[in-house]
Formats: C-alpha cells, structure tokens, sequence
C-alpha cells in the first residue's frame, strides 16, 4: 500500500507541474489536491503501520512519534530546499530563480549563472574611521 499511495501522491505532483496562473483555481487545482489527499493519506497511514508494526506495545507511541516527527521535519526540509532553489531575487516570477533577469538584463555580466543562484554581490565599504586603525581599508563581512 505504501507504494501505491506514494504512486498516487507522485502523479498528483506531476499534475501540480503542469498547472498555471491563469487557470479556474476550482476546477484545475481541487482535483489535483484531491488525488494529492488520497494519494499521501494511503502512503502515510501505510509508512505508520509499517513502523510500528514490530514494536513493543509500550514503545509504540515513541515509534509512531518518530514516524510524525520526521514526516514533519523532512517536509520542513523539502520546503526550504525548494524555496531556496526557487527563490526570486530580481522580483520575476517566470520560474527560473531569476536567471532569465540576471542573462538578459546584464549583458556586461560574462560570468556563467546557473538557476536559482545569483552572483554574488560586493559589499559596501566599511565607512573609514576618522584616524588609521585596525578596521581602516577593510571591508564589511570579509
């Protein structure tokens, strides 16, 4: 059960991808989420029988509270992973992080950018203390 629920749940992912802005949020999106519903509710109901069902009655709930926990954290992980891969720093939202911006928009710019990266930037100079000392000619954070 456990595969045919996270079967289920990948085609749904499928099926998010290829959605758009502009389509009826109701009849594009809801069927989506539904097959998404089912599809995790089997895997994840399947992956909980799974975990516990070897294991002591009185370290059941320890087990079953590991299971949640890194169900939890690891949909916590994939999230940051993907909004770090996916961020917008130049304010686009086309999809590529950005890139299309930064390649088209900056023609002087020969370095190679790859999506969802944005070259580094420089750091404004530290501002020059009235008389020489340890921070005169250095800059922030370097």
């Amino acid at each position: 059960m456990l595969v045919i629920g996270l079967s289920v749940a990948a085609v749904a992912m499928g099926w998010f991808s290829l959605l758009s802005p502009d389509q009826n949020a109701l009849a594009a999106l809801l069927p989506a989420q539904l097959v998404a519903g089912v599809g995790l509710g089997i895997g994840f109901v399947a992956a909980t029988i799974g975990g516990v069902r070897n294991v002591a009655p009185q370290d059941s709930g320890v087990a079953s509270g590991l299971i949640n926990t890194s169900q939890q954290v690891g949909g916590a992980l994939g999230l940051a992973v993907l909004r770090r891969r996916h961020r917008e720093p130049g304010g686009r939202h086309d999809g590529t992080g950005g890139a299309h911006q930064r390649l088209h928009h900056r023609p002087a710019q020969r370095r190679r950018v790859l999506p969802g990266r944005h070259p580094r930037r420089p750091l404004p100079p530290a501002t020059a203390p009235d008389r020489p000392g340890p921070a005169a000619g250095r800059t922030v954070g370097r």
